[in-house]
Order: structure tokens, then sequence, then C-alpha cells
């Protein structure tokens, strides 16, 4: 079902054959031209961009890079953690005296 909906999981990325036969030179310009402009960075989007180009798509690779992109993520966790408690702390105090600053006015 999902490779009639999307292609995400598709075994062959272009059509090859009847009626809505697709060119790949025509697709190859067309992933040149979204790549220059895009300029893919980070895991998630080298990823998608491995996947639209067969003669790029390491499957070890991505494994590799979302590794990366998750250890990345847990080390920042936290950081995030006490910046939401920083916040809620604040909030409270506001709330507490009630006292509650308008963002938008502070801007």
């Amino acid at each position: 079902m999902h490779v009639l909906k999307h292609g995400l999981l598709a075994e062959e990325l272009l059509i090859g054959v009847g009626e809505f036969k697709e060119d790949p030179e025509a697709f190859g310009q067309l992933l040149a031209s979204l790549r220059e402009h895009y300029q893919p960075s980070g895991c998630w989007s080298r990823a998608l961009w491995r996947r639209s180009r067969p003669d790029e798509f390491d499957p070890t690779q991505l494994l590799k890079d979302l590794k990366a992109e998750s250890d990345r993520l847990l080390e920042r966790l936290p950081e995030v953690k006490a910046s939401q408690k920083r916040q809620a702390d604040r909030w409270k105090a506001e709330a507490a005296t009630g006292d509650v600053a308008d963002d938008q006015s502070a801007a």
C-alpha cells in the first residue's frame, strides 16, 4: 500500500514502463537543481537525498548518520530539560505573583 501512496518503499525509483514512463536524464537534472537550491545538510536531509539517488544510497552510511544524529540529540537532552525547567519555574513564579509578562510586548 505504501508503495502506491508515496513510493518511499518502492523498489524502483522511476517508472520505467507504460504510459507514465519517466526520463532518467530529466530526473537527474531535476535532482541536481534541487540539491543546488536546498543544499541538504544534516542527517535527515542527507538520508532523504540518498534515498532519491540510488547511486548515492548506502544503508550502512545511513545507519551511521542516524546513530550520530541520535547521539548528538541525546547529548543535548540535559540542556533542553534544564531550559524547560527554568521556563516552567518562571511561569510558576509569574502565576504566583500575578505578574504575567506579555512576551509580545517585551519584544
